[in-house]
């Protein structure tokens, strides 16, 4: 057969490995979202009440990223996998349930031929059965994205606090950010200290004493 006759086939087993790539690289993704804003929340709140040297940040820093990456390693990214035509029919065979090993078949013959003493005729059938059968397969159905709705879910609401967070105090969380990515920089945080002298002149006699008032707020 020629590369046409199996174009079917091969747009089948095709589309469904990028669905599945695509599906772990997602999982993966919101699985580092969603430890990795926590845990840079908590670190700069530490940070602002402890104010934390330069190599203890570096080291929060360290830690947190390592523990989200582990975390979509986990979740998602240690299931991306290369392209394999017959790994990827047997996924969909096994989601089927119905189809007696007609797709790896299929593709075994591509690659090396009917084996000898095998009759052309059933070659043939099973080739023009495999390439039917794989019109009729969505992806969709075969790598579902349900499970992944609750991540999805958790992430979008880490996204929604850490914009009002953004939007409230801003320059606080820039400053977190700078603080714990960029250690050794100088980068304080803002705060809204006032200060306010007492009220009415002060005239003094030079050499004498005086006391001036002053209040701190914020």
């Amino acid at each position: 057969m020629s590369e046409t006759t199996h174009s079917a086939l091969n747009h089948c087993l095709r589309a469904v490995w990028q669905r599945t790539q695509r599906k772990h690289l997602v999982g993966g993704l919101l699985a580092f979202a969603r430890w990795v804003v926590p845990l840079f929340l908590i670190a700069i709140i530490i940070d602002r009440y402890t104010f934390l040297p330069g190599w203890a940040r570096a080291l929060v820093a360290l830690v947190m990223l390592v523990v989200s990456l582990r975390q979509a390693w986990r979740h998602g990214w240690s299931r991306l996998r290369r392209f394999d035509a017959t790994r990827t029919a047997r996924t969909i065979e096994s989601h089927r349930g119905d189809m007696d090993s007609l797709l790896v078949t299929a593709v075994q013959f591509q690659r090396s031929g009917a084996a000898p003493g095998t009759s052309p005729a059933m070659w043939e059938l099973t080739q023009r059965k495999a390439e039917a059968a794989a019109q009729e397969i969505p992806p969709r159905e075969v790598v579902t994205l349900r499970d992944l709705k609750r991540p999805l879910r958790i992430g979008l609401g880490i996204a929604a606090v850490l914009v009002v967070l953004a939007i409230l105090h801003g320059p606080f969380l820039a400053a977190g950010l700078g603080r714990m990515f960029t250690p050794w920089l100088a980068i304080a945080y803002p705060t809204n200290t006032r200060i306010q002298l007492g009220e009415g002149e002060l005239v003094i006699k030079e050499g004498a004493a005086a006391a001036i008032e002053i209040h701190l707020s914020g």
